[in-house]
């Protein structure tokens, strides 16, 4: 009797597929990573400290209760303090500021009318400071 060697083939493996839980784990992770990532960035490119705003509001304060003529002189800088704070106790500054724009005769009316554009343009962008309707008009009507 004679044995004859009987060759025997395996099917071809199937190729690896991601399964469901590798799947989810790795969503898991990635967004792991980009959460960790934006907290990391939003550390690093945080506005200069307190100390320099509270500085800076604290000149800003004490500008809008100087004469009109000083904060009028000082206005670019002290809108752009109001800005950035977004403090509403600068609010007496902002009116004075209009009110100076719609009354001042005296003063070049390109003066005027850019200081009341500037105006609008910062009451649009902070909210929490407002003006008197009639001061609001004005400012509208004097371009």
């Amino acid at each position: 009797m004679e044995l004859k060697p009987v060759y025997l083939l395996a099917p071809e493996p199937e190729p690896r597929r991601v399964s469901r839980r590798a799947l989810v784990l790795g969503a898991f992770a990635a967004f792991t990573c980009g959460f960790g990532a934006g907290v990391a960035v939003r550390r690093v490119s945080r506005p200069v400290g307190p100390a320099v705003d509270d500085a800076a509001l604290q000149w800003a304060r004490a500008l809008q209760e100087e004469p009109i003529e000083v904060l009028e002189r000082e206005a670019t800088s002290f809108l752009a303090v109001v800005a950035t704070t977004r403090d509403a106790s600068l609010g007496v500054g902002i009116e004075r500021l209009a009110e100076w724009a719609i009354d001042a005769d005296d003063a070049p009316r390109t003066a005027r009318v850019d200081l009341a554009r500037r105006l609008e343009a910062l009451l649009d962008e902070v909210p929490d400071i407002a003006l008197p309707r009639k001061l609001r008009a004005a400012l509208k009507s004097l371009r």
